[in-house]
């Protein structure tokens, strides 16, 4: 993410442990950079400066905030806890985006969307607290499930967003997020990688403003691929209804599939201090990802275990036979045709070496 850190630098924002060999400048003509990565790894900074840091309460996440970051290291500390927690302060802030009507299109209406398309949920529900003191025109959207009380925020459109806020701000327990699947009656929580897709999708759209530049590092960590597509697809709705842009770093067969060519850079080592940059050999949209694997992340010439495995059996002198019996249909067509290849080479060696010898 050297590419990452030297826009953000080129913005005089700086993190005490970021690379310092990149550097573009002038700013780009971005209104706002917003930074996503949920790397253990990562080192982006958190905020442009202690006093400007972003507060997800809602207070500075308006047109006036010029860098965003999204990531563990908010709150000063990890664990499911603090991202509930973010994702909690998130929609909050998407909800007074979206009441203050901030610029940019409405935000909650796309959020709720892509948490349909992803999750297949019929409700986003928030766990309240307390009744008491719950206005009369919310009460019908509360879900009771052992003994817990839920409020739908999924319906903050008919409900009223003012009183949708008031009631998570005072009402519900923060950081305490649950669904309700369709057709079922019973309250749900998320598996680790649904958790993740909600809080990657909550923060980034909570961040991003009109003329943004949102700069991802590896959204396929911890998704599983059909929620990497359906994080995609947000992504698109999301950079169209708020004009912006994004850098992706991936290493996800399955982002670079849904990306064409024209838009792809393949970074890679060299034999130079500076890293190799060129455009795909291939057009990568809709390409089967076999093709991609080879070709764009060079999967063709890494060794791989199960043909070092295979390697071995020829190596213990069995024959292509043996091999095809003992194993059968396990063998798939690629992994008949590595063998023979290979053995060929095998034994073409072998002759030389004898030959060699004889001589």
């Amino acid at each position: 993410m050297h590419l990452a850190h030297g826009l953000i630098r080129g913005a005089g924002i700086v993190a005490q442990d970021a690379p310092t060999d990149v550097e573009l400048v002038p700013l780009p003509p971005f209104k706002g950079i917003v930074a996503v990565s949920f790397s253990p790894f990562e080192s982006f900074p958190i905020s442009q400066s202690p006093a400007d840091s972003p507060n997800y309460s809602g207070a500075k996440l308006d047109q006036s905030a010029r860098y965003s970051y999204c990531g563990f290291r908010s709150y000063g500390a990890t664990g499911p806890e603090v991202a509930w927690k973010r994702a909690w302060d998130s929609l909050i802030a998407i909800l007074r985006h979206d009441e203050e009507k901030i610029v940019g299109r409405p935000k909650f209406p796309n959020l709720i969307r892509v948490l349909k398309d992803g999750l297949n949920y019929k409700s986003i529900l928030v766990q309240l607290g307390t009744l008491e003191e719950l206005p009369a025109s919310i009460r019908d959207y509360i879900t009771e499930d052992a003994g817990n009380h839920f409020l739908d925020v999924s319906e903050a459109e008919e409900v009223g967003r003012v009183e949708t806020i008031a009631a998570i701000e005072n009402l519900s327990i923060p950081g305490r997020i649950a669904f309700l699947k369709k057709d079922e009656t019973h309250v749900g929580y998320f598996s680790a990688g649904q958790a993740m897709f909600v809080y990657m999708v909550f923060s980034a759209i909570a961040g991003v403003q009109r003329d943004s530049l949102l700069i991802i590092d590896e959204p396929e960590l911890f998704l599983h691929p059909n929620l990497e597509m359906a994080y995609l697809r947000m992504l698109r709705t999301l950079l169209r209804l708020f004009e912006s842009f994004a850098i992706v770093a991936t290493h996800s067969v399955f982002v670079v599939r849904e990306v064409p060519a024209r838009n792809v850079r393949v970074f890679a080592p060299s034999d130079l201090p500076e890293v190799s940059i060129s455009l795909p050999s291939i057009e990568t949209f809709g390409v089967d990802i076999a093709e991609i694997a080879n070709l764009v992340f060079d999967n063709i010439a890494a060794t791989k275990p199960h043909e070092e495995w295979l390697k071995g059996l020829v190596k213990k002198n069995e024959t292509y036979e043996d091999i095809k019996t003992r194993l059968g249909s396990r063998l798939t067509d690629e992994n008949l045709t590595f063998l023979r290849n290979y053995m060929r080479t095998a034994q073409e060696k072998k002759a030389i070496e004898e030959t060699s010898g004889d001589a």
